[in-house]
């Protein structure tokens, strides 16, 4: 007897394989630029994979890319948000405009997570090469300021800051510029990726050094620990939504999954 599977409620995308930025502990950085056209998913394959797929509930527009570079973004949410499909990504967050926000609220974006790995220009700019913090930050104020004047309660917005010893310190702090500005979420995690499976010698060894002196779990000590609890206690006072991971090597490290930097 021929036993047929149940067609996926959900799926993750990669719309773009494009990035404007050099995040220290991305993949992208270490391989050949790609550009905007030619990194990305066109429409008429995205609508072709949800036509196919009648029982779809999710959609999740994530790669190593950043998704607000893919040229067809926009007619993909509005096509799928038609359908009822919920659907998000992550951002850097530099092509976050007001313009940009609108759009999203307006094509039915159902959440959008911010990449934000520290609460100064120094740390965040140190990491993330190539963006600005101070953009950043405007392009999210711009957001919530809009899904205001728009009366809309979605997009959900969180930030999301990948955990490392050079920017752990700055975690109060975030905590309490996500509620400055009006977001409810920050979520933690850690590097995704140790390629502590990888040759070290090839062509991951600058990535391998990097994860290997930065991820919390390569030196348990305490102080992370110490720098959780604070984080947790500034979000109870202040209404912040906190989630933060276990302080040990992810399971993807260990040769399951792919690694990624959002």
């Amino acid at each position: 007897m021929t036993v047929t599977p149940p067609l996926p409620r959900e799926l993750q995308l990669e719309v773009t394989g494009a990035c404007n930025l050099a995040c220290r502990m991305c993949l992208v950085r270490y391989r050949p630029k790609l550009g905007r056209r030619q990194g990305a998913m066109c429409f008429h394959t995205f609508k072709a994979l949800v036509d196919d797929l009648p029982e779809l509930e999710r959609i999740t527009l994530q790669g190593l890319g950043e998704p607000l570079l893919a040229p067809d973004l926009f007619r993909m949410i509005e096509y799928a948000s038609n359908r009822e499909i919920r659907m998000g990504f992550n951002t850097n967050g530099t092509f976050l405009t007001r313009k940009a926000a609108r759009r999203l609220v307006l094509a039915g974006l159902d959440w959008l997570h911010v990449s934000l790995d520290g609460a100064s220009a120094t740390t965040y700019e140190g990491i993330r090469d190539g963006s600005d913090f101070e953009r950043v930050a405007e392009n999210v104020v711009g957001l919530v300021e809009t899904m205001r004047e728009l009366e809309a309660a979605r997009p959900t917005i969180c930030l999301v800051f990948v955990a490392m010893r050079r920017n752990l310190r700055e975690l109060p702090d975030l905590v309490s510029l996500a509620a400055e500005w009006g977001v409810p979420s920050v979520w933690v995690q850690n590097l995704s990726h140790s390629f502590s499976d990888t040759d070290p010698a090839g062509s991951y060894r600058a990535i391998r050094e990097f994860a290997a002196s930065e991820a919390l779990w390569a030196g348990p000590d305490g102080w992370s620990e110490r720098m959780f609890a604070s984080a947790r206690t500034r979000a109870q006072r202040l209404g912040v939504d906190l989630r933060l991971p276990r302080l040990e090597e992810p399971v993807s490290t260990r040769g399951e999954g792919a690694p990624g930097c959002h």
